[in-house]
C-alpha cells in the first residue's frame, strides 16, 4: 500500500494516493464521501419533522427552527478549529474524533429531555460533521495533487453529492411511520458504521515532518499564508458569492413553486431531488473538463453561464415564462453551480499541501458566514416569481467572475497538471 513508518511512532503513514490499489481507493472514496455526507445528515432528515419535534418539547415552530442557528454556528466552528488543528495532529486522529462525536451527538438529540438540551446536541453534532468534512478535503490535498486531486475528488462527490437528494426523501417517507428520535437513530447508526469503516481502513497520510506547529501562533501564521495567495484569495471572495447564491435559491424556490405556481410539497419534493442530483451532475461534468481542458477557463465559463442563467430566470419572470421554462432554468443553474466546484476547491487547495486543512477551513467558513449575513435579504426579495432569485444569482456570480478576472487573475493561473 505504499506505507512508511514515521521514526518517532509505529503510525503508518500513506505518502501518495498512486500508492493505492483499486480496491483501496475505493474504499477511500466510499468513506470520505460517506464523512462529507454528515453536514447535510445533521439538517435533512429531520426537517420535515420539526413540527414533531415542537410537539415533544413543548417548544413553538420559532423556537425549534432555532436549533437551525445552533447548525449554523457548529459548522462554522468546526471548520475553523478543526482544520488548521489537523494541519498540527495529522488527519486520522482529527476525522476519528469527529465522525465519533458526530454519533454521540445524534445519540444526545435522540435523548434530549429538553429544547435547551436539543440545540446543544445539534451544536455538537454540526461542530463534528463540519470537522469531518474539512479534514476530508485535507486528505483528499494529501493524497493528490493538480489535475489527479480533481479526478479524486470528482469521485468522492459523486458519493457526497447524494446526501442532499436522499436525506429529504429517506426523513419525510419514514416519518409517517416512527417518531422523529427513531429516524435520529438510523442515522446515528449510519455514523456508527462509517466510523467503524474510517478505523479499519483509513491511514494517516500528513507525515510529521509535514505538521506545521501547534499553538495560536503557529495556526495564525498559516492563515496569514493561505491569504497571501491572490488565487486563493479570489478563489474564496467567489466561493462566498456563490454561496450567497445557493441560498437565495435555497430559501426562495419553495415559495417560488409552491405559491407562485400552486404545486404541491411532493411535486417540489421531486422537483428538489431531481436538481440535487443535477448539480451532482455538474461536478462529474465540471470535474472532467477541467481535467482535459485548462481547469482555469472551464472554472470561468461555468460562473459566465451560471450568472446568465440569473439574468434568463429575471427575463423569465417578467414575461410570466411557464412553469416548465422557469424549472428548466433552475436546473441550469444547478448544473453550472455543480460544474464550478470541483476546479474551485481542486484550485484552491493547489498550493497549500501542507496547510489544506486551513486553506480549506477558511474556505467553509467564510461560505457560512457569507450566507449567515445575506439572511435578511432573502426575507425582503420578491418570494413569487424568479425575479429575485434571478437577480441575486446573475449579479453574485457577475462579481464572482470579476473576482477571479482581477484578484485572482484568472488568465495567469497554471493549468492543473496530470
Amino acid at each position: 500500500m505504499g506505507l512508511s513508518k514515521t521514526a518517532k511512532t509505529t503510525v503508518k503513514i500513506l505518502r501518495s494516493g498512486d500508492d493505492l490499489t483499486k480496491r483501496q481507493r475505493l474504499i477511500f472514496i466510499i468513506l470520505l464521501g460517506l464523512s462529507m455526507t454528515l453536514m447535510p445528515y445533521t439538517i435533512d432528515p429531520i426537517l420535515a419533522a420539526f413540527p414533531r419535534i415542537g410537539e415533544t418539547f413543548g417548544a413553538t415552530d420559532s423556537q425549534v427552527q432555532l436549533s437551525l442557528m445552533a447548525v449554523t454556528l457548529g459548522f462554522a466552528l468546526g471548520q475553523l478549529i478543526t482544520g488548521p488543528l489537523s494541519d498540527s495532529l495529522g488527519r486520522k486522529r482529527p476525522m476519528l474524533f469527529a465522525v465519533g462525536i458526530w454519533f454521540l451527538a445524534e445519540f444526545a438529540t435522540m435523548i434530549s429531555p429538553t429544547i435547551e438540551g436539543f440545540y446543544a446536541a445539534r451544536f455538537l453534532a454540526s461542530f463534528a460533521a463540519a470537522s469531518a468534512t474539512v479534514v476530508a478535503s485535507a486528505i483528499i490535498r494529501d493524497l493528490y495533487k493538480e489535475a489527479k486531486m480533481m479526478q479524486f475528488l470528482s469521485r468522492v462527490y459523486l458519493v457526497q453529492g447524494m446526501s442532499p437528494v436522499l436525506g429529504p426523501i429517506i426523513g419525510s417517507q419514514l416519518l409517517p411511520f416512527m417518531s422523529w428520535q427513531s429516524i435520529v437513530f438510523i442515522f446515528g447508526i449510519y455514523g456508527l458504521v462509517t466510523f467503524v469503516g474510517l478505523r479499519i481502513f483509513l491511514v494517516e497520510t500528513l507525515h510529521s515532518e509535514d505538521r506545521r506547529a501547534k499553538g495560536f501562533n503557529g495556526i495564525l501564521g498559516r492563515f496569514r499564508a493561505v491569504l497571501h495567495d491572490r488565487v486563493y484569495v479570489g478563489l474564496v471572495i467567489f466561493s462566498a458569492l456563490q454561496t450567497i447564491s445557493l441560498f437565495a435559491y435555497l430559501n426562495l424556490v419553495p415559495f417560488i413553486f409552491q405559491d407562485g405556481f400552486k404545486i404541491g410539497v411532493s411535486e417540489f419534493g421531486v422537483f428538489f431531488a431531481l436538481n440535487s442530483l443535477i448539480s451532482v451532475i455538474g461536478t462529474q461534468v465540471g470535474g472532467r473538463l477541467a481535467v482535459r481542458f485548462r481547469s482555469n477557463w472551464v472554472l470561468f465559463s461555468h460562473i459566465v453561464l451560471a450568472s446568465l442563467s440569473g439574468v434568463a430566470l429575471v427575463v423569465a419572470a417578467m414575461l410570466h415564462a411557464e412553469f416548465g421554462v422557469v424549472t428548466a432554468l433552475f436546473a441550469f443553474f444547478t448544473f453550472n453551480f455543480g460544474a464550478t466546484y470541483t476546479p474551485l476547491i481542486s484550485i484552491a487547495l493547489a498550493n497549500h499541501g501542507e496547510e489544506a486543512g486551513t486553506a480549506a477551513s477558511l474556505l467553509g467558513v467564510v461560505n457560512f458566514v457569507s450566507a449567515s449575513l445575506a439572511g435578511p435579504l432573502y426575507a425582503v426579495i420578491d418570494h413569487k416569481t424568479s425575479a429575485g432569485a434571478g437577480a441575486i444569482i446573475a449579479i453574485a456570480y457577475a462579481l464572482g467572475a470579476l473576482s477571479l478576472w482581477f484578484v485572482s487573475r484568472v488568465r495567469t493561473i497554471p493549468p492543473l497538471k496530470n
